[in-house]
């Protein structure tokens, strides 16, 4: 993305232990491939293991893989479980870099995060691109998240905005 002009870097990089985050601007040839710039654009590049804060906060639906029961907003107690399950669960992946677990509110049966299906999806990765300010990458002129997609090798994710 740097070769292309597509961003630039504005910082050095900034080491958290066991993680490391890159921060980007826009670069020259930013407008070949978006319409419009606020001027506030940032890319942060987290490397060393994300989960989305906000995807947790906004949950709206989960799938337990264990008994298979949906937990909705209509199941207002058991998310409200669920999330602060999740909070403890992000902090221990966060911490070691291993699979977290989660128990079901229902069936109390634990199972890796990554087997849960989750709205929005959490991350829970160990690469994460997150776009600050940017138009909707499915905006770009250019199949960004095709190329993000073919150049590591690996399914995109997008959760709240972010890949």
């Amino acid at each position: 993305m740097m070769r292309s002009g597509l961003i630039e870097p504005m910082d050095d990089m900034v080491d958290f232990g066991r993680k490391s985050v890159s921060s980007f601007a826009p670069g020259p040839r930013f407008a070949e491939y978006f319409d419009h710039k606020t001027g506030t654009e940032n890319l942060e590049i987290h490397a060393g293991g994300w989960v989305s804060d906000y995807g947790i906060v906004g949950l709206e639906l989960a799938a337990c893989p264990v008994c298979g029961t949906e937990i909705s907003i209509q199941n207002a107690e058991e998310l409200e479980i669920l999330k602060m399950e999740l909070v403890k669960a992000s902090h221990r992946f966060l911490k070691t870099g291993s699979d977290a677990s989660l128990p079901c509110p229902i069936c109390t049966g634990e199972n890796l995060i990554k087997y849960w299906q989750t709205e929005p999806h959490l991350g829970f990765c160990q690469l994460a691109f997150v776009f600050w300010n940017w138009p909707p990458v499915q905006e770009c002129r250019y199949d960004l998240v095709r190329y993000l997609g073919e150049t590591l090798k690996h399914n995109i994710v997008f959760t709240y905005g972010r890949l």
